[in-house]
């Protein structure tokens, strides 16, 4: 069992506060309604990042002692919490608010030690990304991913490349995706 170190834990935690207050400030589309709340889904899935049965089941545990040494407890999560929160924030006719990004990690910056995904905002190109804090310098600062440099990510592929990780994160956090996913297209007839 690992204990957390408490300066690590409450940067962890800090960083969670600055997402929450993020998605409270959205400016969303015109006619977005949603059953979930986005600053409490935050917090779900900001725990999710720290649970130990979940760290287990979905991550490489060739990287876990570096990772938790280093608090960067949301390392690993970046691409199934993405699709997950696209899927449950939707336009009620079911129209995508969010695409997935990615930036691929050819060594260029070897600050960012492997590949990344977020979310941008479709209407305004505003990031979302659950995960920001997963980088840090030598200083243990934030690394600035560089966003602009992203890649839209086809959903339907990376659907079936994960879904099984994906619907196993869903399920720790509360949802059960696939009625999600149902729900969604039901709303879009």
């Amino acid at each position: 069992m690992y204990v957390m170190d408490k300066q690590l834990l409450n940067r962890y935690d800090n960083a969670t506060q600055d997402l929450v207050k993020q998605v409270k400030n959205l400016k969303m589309p015109t006619g977005f309604k949603s059953q979930y709340d986005m600053g409490e889904y935050v917090i779900k899935f900001r725990e999710m990042f720290k649970n130990p049965a979940v760290r287990k089941l979905l991550l490489n545990r060739a990287q876990e002692r570096q990772r938790l040494s280093n608090g960067l407890f949301s390392a690993g999560f970046c691409g199934v919490s993405s699709y997950t929160w696209m899927q449950m924030f939707r336009m009620p006719d079911n129209s995508a608010i969010w695409r997935l990004k990615q930036y691929d990690n050819d060594k260029k910056n070897p600050v960012l030690s492997d590949d990344h995904m977020w979310l941008e905002n479709i209407y305004d190109g505003s990031v979302l990304d659950l995960t920001f804090d997963q980088f840090i310098d030598k200083n243990n600062n934030y690394v600035q991913v560089p966003y602009n440099a992203g890649k839209n990510i086809d959903t339907n592929t990376y659907n079936n490349l994960y879904i099984g990780p994906i619907k196993a994160f869903a399920y720790y956090v509360g949802i059960n995706l696939s009625d999600c996913i149902l729900k969604n297209k039901a709303r879009s007839r």
